[in-house]
């Protein structure tokens, strides 16, 4: 299953992410393309409610930087 948002208007520019879960379903691959405003000083994904426990209860990404991250989910 993935989820995308390509291009979606944001105040920090164009949001362009993909969320991938895995056939297993036990873990998903984010993926954060870099905004283009450097005011953004943080993207923070919450976690609570989807993902392991033992992830903490959110993220923070650099918005001036590609992210990909693998996040277990159960």
């Amino acid at each position: 299953m993935i989820t995308r948002l390509n291009g979606i208007a944001t105040p920090f520019g164009a949001l362009k992410m993909e969320l991938k879960v895995e056939t297993d379903g036990r873990s998903a691959h984010l993926r954060v393309e870099p905004l283009t405003d450097p005011s953004c000083k943080n993207i923070i994904v919450h976690l609570s409610g989807w993902t392991k426990s033992s992830v903490g209860k959110e993220m923070i990404l650099n918005p001036a930087k590609l992210n990909e991250l693998d996040i277990p989910i159960n």
